[in-house]
């Protein structure tokens, strides 16, 4: 057990003193417009590495183009992975990679499979950069016409690298609500959402896909599911909102930000729509989206696709009363449906917690808001309905573990603590009616 914990305990060293460096640059006089605590800074510099989006400051006017560098690399590492681009960095100076360094890549994907995935992160790599580049090029239509060419492009690669990564963070006070009628941002931002959450695995599987080859079982889930979703999200908040937020855009308007807000609303955490005049039973199907997040192997965060597919197959399962879990006609494995299953409790009941606490740090607030914005920092979504900025000191640090336990993952941080013993024996079984 001491081998495996070993691993996690240097993953989240790695983890936490590079969110301390980004911490600290942000706290210096040279990145901001002005001053800033050290909390707020480690709060932006949290939110950024775990592609969040929420922040107690205006980063517009609190950082200047130091400051958002700073932020947008930040975005770039976490989305990447820390250990995957230290990695890379090793890549350059050396041949092979240590059996250590493959077990960290694998707990940093969040995988059991024993294959070694060292080979994976120069597509990662490329993925990022293509991607990232042709998201660049297209915002640059919009945003150089506007800003001119320095402050435009800056500004198309910031929001590109901000979508692919599914961090949600903009460098306008609005986020991306004066372009809600811009084909071109939504779009070009809602694909690049998509890409980013679907995971590099998937993004592989997509890529490498020949005539008469068909798509690994893990691709075609992930795809069906997230496809399933942005379409029962964007008719549900059309139908919630089409009186509300959306009530003075035209029916074509109003699809293209229901569209966007149901793309968004799983894991990156732009908006087009002003989210402090949101309906109570909008907030509530948001705040279920949000945690269930996008596909694993991605900048997403939540429970992940595949986990909420095996929890329904799961109940569906027991309805039905079979003996296995099936999807599209293969048998799912008893090991992963009991981690899909332990997951989704242990992070509900996390999430509960959390919100408990901050609901106690911050009476002054309303609750609704409050349960929002800790599922959107659980969920590294980044979501707010802008009562960031009125938070205490114990609030901020509830918010930036939550962030912190959304990206590393609840059962990864409970694994430190876990004390396994070898089973000898079993006791006689117990009779309980449900």
């Amino acid at each position: 057990m001491q081998s495996r914990k070993q691993p996690i305990l240097l993953y989240l060293s790695l983890f936490l003193s590079t969110t301390l460096i980004g911490s600290v640059l942000l706290y210096l006089p040279w990145t901001g417009q002005k001053p800033i605590s050290f909390l707020d800074a480690m709060y932006v510099a949290t939110s950024a590495f775990t592609v969040t989006g929420l922040s107690t400051v205006d980063v517009t006017k609190q950082f200047n183009i130091l400051g958002d560098i700073v932020i947008m690399l930040l975005i770039q590492i976490g989305g990447m992975g820390i250990v995957a681009v230290s990695m890379l960095a090793l890549k350059f100076t050396q041949k092979s990679l240590s059996v250590r360094e493959n077990i960290l890549f694998q707990l940093e994907l969040n995988t059991e499979d024993a294959r070694n995935y060292t080979f994976f992160m120069k597509y990662i790599l490329l993925f990022n950069i293509i991607l990232e580049s042709l998201g660049t090029l297209f915002l640059s239509f919009v945003f150089v016409p506007q800003y001119g060419w320095d402050r435009g492009i800056f500004i198309s690669l910031f929001t590109s690298i901000s979508s692919l990564n599914n961090a949600g963070f903009s460098l306008f006070s609005d986020n991306l609500a004066s372009y809600a009628t811009n084909p071109i941002v939504n779009f070009t931002v809602a694909l690049l959402i998509v890409f980013g959450g679907l995971g590099y695995i998937v993004l592989l599987d997509l890529v490498t896909l020949k005539r008469g080859r068909r798509l690994q079982f893990h691709s075609k889930i992930t795809i069906i599911m997230t496809l399933i979703l942005i379409i029962v999200g964007a008719i549900s908040f059309w139908i919630l909102e089409c009186n509300g937020v959306l009530k003075s855009m035209t029916l074509p308007e109003q699809l293209q930000a229901s569209v966007f807000q149901s793309v968004t609303t799983r894991t990156a955490g732009f908006n087009t729509v002003d989210m402090t005049h949101l309906a109570p039973g909008t907030m509530l199907l948001m705040m279920v989206f949000m945690y269930i997040g996008a596909g694993p192997m991605s900048a997403a965060g939540g429970i992940k696709v595949t986990t909420f597919a095996l929890v329904i197959a799961f109940i569906i399962t027991i309805l039905k009363g079979h003996q296995h879990a099936r999807i599209f006609n293969r048998t799912v494995v008893r090991r992963q449906m009991e981690k899909a299953l332990a997951i989704a409790i242990s992070t509900g009941v996390f999430v509960i917690l959390m919100i408990l606490l901050i609901s106690i740090a911050q009476p002054n607030l309303n609750f609704e808001d409050l349960a929002f914005e800790v599922v959107s920092a659980f969920g590294t979504v980044g979501l707010s309905t802008g009562i960031s900025t009125e938070y205490g000191a114990i609030a901020k640090m509830i918010i930036i573990v939550t962030m912190i336990a959304g990206k590393i993952g609840v059962l990864t941080l409970l694994s430190l603590i876990q004390q396994p013993t070898r089973e000898t024996f079993y006791y006689a079984k117990g009779q309980l009616y449900l």
